[in-house]
């Protein structure tokens, strides 16, 4: 998983702080990202893809499951979401 891909380059915290439960305190959050961290790797995709093009970005997601081998992707992101599929991985 490329970080600073994936998070888009916002602070981590951040990103995982879901503003509809702003009483999460730091030491939760803190807590919460080693268990993270316990359960993912970096992968360095290797592979440039352009397939979403109303969210270039997005594409970066499919590079690091290609990269990784991932089974399948989770995402609330409406254009990862408009593919139903991407070389076999829902």
């Amino acid at each position: 998983m490329s970080k600073p891909a994936i998070l888009g380059g916002k602070p981590v915290r951040k990103t995982f702080l879901p503003p509809f439960m702003p009483s999460i305190g730091k030491e939760e959050i803190e807590n919460a990202l080693l268990d993270w961290c316990l359960i993912t790797r970096v992968v360095v995709p290797k592979e440039k893809i352009a397939i979403i093009k109303d969210d270039p970005a997005d594409n970066k997601v499919l590079e690091c499951a290609i990269a990784a081998g991932a089974e399948f992707i989770i995402t609330g992101d409406k254009h990862l979401l408009k593919l139903k599929k991407f070389r076999g991985i829902p």
